[in-house]
């Protein structure tokens, strides 16, 4: 049996300065090879209490993904080959040229060795070889739809789900199980830059007997914020310029050909320097979100409020104030009772006051199975079970957020405007527990709230005056306890009065 071939071998120090970019490097890869692996270390881990950040990313000859390993391991295998690849990373077979391996530094924290340490070694075969790793085969991509006819109906679904894909700590099997758990209609399962576990997640619902679907996508893991691009099959590329840069003029030369200075990689005695350019990306967050809706997709703002770096590079948004370019934003992310969805809420409503008609969502953003699966939010769409439609309601704002109740609009239907003869507005509530009121939010303030009986009932809210256009409703489910905080346990997205 053929050995495998070392194509790069390197070593050397990334330095804080490397953090928040992207540094590349191309290695020749000979004819007739049918396996390739990458290994990369870096040490330490962490400093203090803070997680240093390093990933790998594959590209072959011409440029088109092979996949992105977005994982907190400090020791990371790749492997791709025909018939089998790495979680994250796409199987097929190993063509030669120049490939292009690319390491995102995320996190760099100043250490006792200067940086990190870090090794690189690249290797092929001519043969396939018994796998380091853990692998899956790469099935053809299918997406879901339903029959036609079928009605619309409101619909559970999680729009943010991680995998071991990249940084999940739960498998494709634990994630239908809680599919089945929590009883969703669709799942959207959006690994860190990288879409291959779409599939398997498919074909592992179905052979469980699920009608679960799934909603392909990827979340976008920039340096200066974080995006689900939903409903598109593939990769996306999320690399872009930095919040407030200028996007490069690509006639102005090759933008891989900028050597990493200095300041980022530096080379001891025993080290084996690699020959890394730093990527200069080619466009901005709205370019980027402009090709995901080019290609049918849903461009979400994440967790906007969540720490930024170094506690978690890219979570806190950076990029806009109010993104004209954004179709929805996430306002629940995991427990809903937190900090961060506070301030995501209170964003979102700045938002709204600039003008920008912009829904919001729920999601998990589960890495393992919720631990308080009844503090978790997910959003209802109202939708025929198929990809396409579940993808207009939440474009549309024909969804609610909810830890479980009903909260729907009545009157106006959800996702339509209001007219401005309308004489009262009215939702539908159903599951409703005890010690819970509805509040009536106008233009993001608070003009009415009142207490709502255990089960099902509609509640009517009389418009006193008639609204001007651009005005906006929402009405929230908060249970009062007697002891203690208000919890919110249900949201509508606005309704608008028509222009």
């Amino acid at each position: 049996m053929a050995s495998p071939v070392a194509i790069l071998r390197g070593s050397g120090t990334l330095t804080p300065d490397a953090a928040r970019r992207t540094l590349v490097t191309t290695v020749a890869v000979p004819e007739g090879m049918q396996a390739l692996r990458c290994r990369l270390t870096y040490a330490p881990s962490r400093v203090n209490t803070i997680r240093n950040l390093v990933t790998m990313a594959l590209f072959e000859p011409g440029g088109a993904s092979r996949g992105a390993a977005h994982r907190h391991e400090p020791t990371q295998i790749v492997e791709i080959g025909g018939s089998f690849a790495t979680p994250g990373f796409v199987a097929g077979t190993i063509p030669s040229g120049a490939w292009t391996v690319a390491l995102d530094i995320h996190c760099v924290m100043p250490s006792d060795v200067g940086g990190v340490k870090y090794t690189l070694d690249v290797e092929v075969s001519p043969v396939p070889w018994t796998l380091a790793s853990s692998t899956r085969r790469e099935a053809s991509a299918t997406g879901d739809a339903a029959p036609d006819g079928v009605a619309p109906r409101w619909l559970k679904g999680d729009l943010h789900v991680h995998s071991d894909h990249s940084d999940g700590r739960w498998g494709i099997e634990a994630i239908v199980a809680y599919a089945r758990a929590a009883s969703l209609d669709y799942i959207a399962l959006t690994d860190h830059n990288t879409h291959t576990g779409t599939q398997p997640l498919r074909e592992a619902l179905r052979a469980a007997g699920l009608a679960t679907l799934v909603i392909p996508g990827l979340e976008l893991t920039t340096y200066g914020g974080h995006a689900n691009a939903l409903g598109i099959e593939g990769w996306a590329d999320w690399r872009t310029v930095p919040p407030g840069a200028r996007a490069i003029d690509r006639s102005e030369g090759d933008p891989e050909v900028l050597l990493a200075d200095a300041g980022l990689v530096t080379v001891a005695d025993g080290d084996v320097p690699v020959p890394f350019a730093v990527h200069q990306p080619g466009g901005t967050m709205e370019a980027t979100a402009r090709a995901i809706q080019g290609r049918g997709g849903l461009f979400v703002v994440n967790h906007p409020r969540s720490a930024g770096y170094p506690a978690c590079t890219g979570c806190h948004w950076d990029f806009d104030d109010a993104p004209a370019y954004a179709d929805a934003i996430e306002v629940m992310n995991g427990d809903w009772a937190r900090r961060q969805n506070d301030d995501g809420l209170a964003l979102w409503d700045r938002w709204l006051a600039a003008g920008w008609r912009v829904p919001a969502t729920a999601g998990s953003d589960a890495h393992v199975a919720p631990t308080h699966p009844e503090r978790v939010g997910y959003t209802f769409a109202w939708a025929s079970p198929d990809v396409a439609s579940i993808i207009r309601a939440v474009r549309s704002g024909g969804t609610y957020l909810s830890r479980g109740p009903r909260l729907s609009w009545e009157a106006p239907v959800a996702g339509t405007d209001v007219a401005r003869t309308l004489p009262e507005l009215s939702v539908r509530l159903a599951g409703v527990t005890a010690g819970c009121q509805v509040h009536l939010w106008r233009d993001g303030r608070l003009v009415e709230f009142r207490p709502v009986p255990e089960g099902d009932s509609i509640q009517a809210f009389p418009l006193k005056s008639r609204p001007v256009a651009g005005t906006w409703f929402r009405v929230h489910l908060v249970h009062q306890p007697k002891v203690g905080t208000p919890e919110l346990f249900a949201m509508t997205n606005p309704v608008w009065v028509g222009r």
